[in-house]
């Protein structure tokens, strides 16, 4: 799944010497730390807001790769809106930046496949950190 991070303030450097460098924090959403990692700002464009409006709830299964929800930015176990989601789907299942996911709960009901054989439905998505097919 590959290390998590975040982006948790930006510093503008004042001073500079040869071995060390001052700076004041200029933004911060969260603490910041002794060993946190510095990097080069880059900007990142914004994806663009797609209003909810044209969401149908009720679209029919897309054929689309499946994935899950495998951690929050806190490791909390209930997500909301504007919290952070980790999701096991990346550019290897064609994900990109200002995708939206249909999330559906994970709760127990059965289904019957193509050979007429009833399964749970969260035995079906089963795998952490794992992509399956939808069914």
């Amino acid at each position: 799944m590959g290390t998590q991070y975040i982006d948790a303030g930006q510093v503008q450097i004042t001073t500079v010497h040869p071995n060390v460098s001052i700076g004041m924090v200029k933004f911060s959403c969260d603490y910041l730390q002794r060993g946190d990692i510095a990097l080069p700002m880059a900007e990142r464009p914004s994806p663009p807001f797609k209003p909810a409006e044209k969401f149908d709830k009720f679209a029919p299964v897309s054929g689309k790769s499946v994935g899950m929800l495998v951690a929050g930015l806190t490791f909390t176990e209930a997500y909301g809106k504007n919290s952070t989601v980790y999701v096991n789907l990346g550019t290897n299942q064609g994900v990109k930046v200002g995708d939206y996911l249909r999330i559906l709960p994970l709760r127990r009901f059965h289904v019957r496949n193509r050979q007429g054989i009833f399964r749970t439905f969260n035995t079906a998505w089963y795998g952490f950190g794992s992509t399956a097919r939808e069914i």
